[in-house]
């Protein structure tokens, strides 16, 4: 079984898929939506550099992150029916 790092937070989220290409995917699980990525090192360095402040373009930053909330609204009307 291949292991995978996943969270809740849409802001790491936007981050790692920018900062490295790998998009993740999206699990539904009690209301909640959480993104999964591979735990390859590419994403490893990535959430580093999230956790350590490291600079990012704020517009495609930020419509990233609009992207992620919407597939998470899409994604819970789907499952809340």
């Amino acid at each position: 079984m291949e292991k995978d790092w996943s969270t809740l937070d849409v802001y790491a989220t936007a981050w790692i898929y920018l900062t490295t290409g790998i998009y993740p995917e999206l699990k539904y699980f009690k209301g909640r939506v959480s993104f999964h990525f591979p735990l390859a090192e590419q994403v490893i360095n990535s959430i580093s550099e999230y956790n350590s402040g490291e600079k990012i373009e704020a517009l495609r930053y930020s419509l990233t992150i609009k992207n992620f909330k919407s597939q998470i609204f899409q994604l819970k009307s789907q499952n809340e029916k």
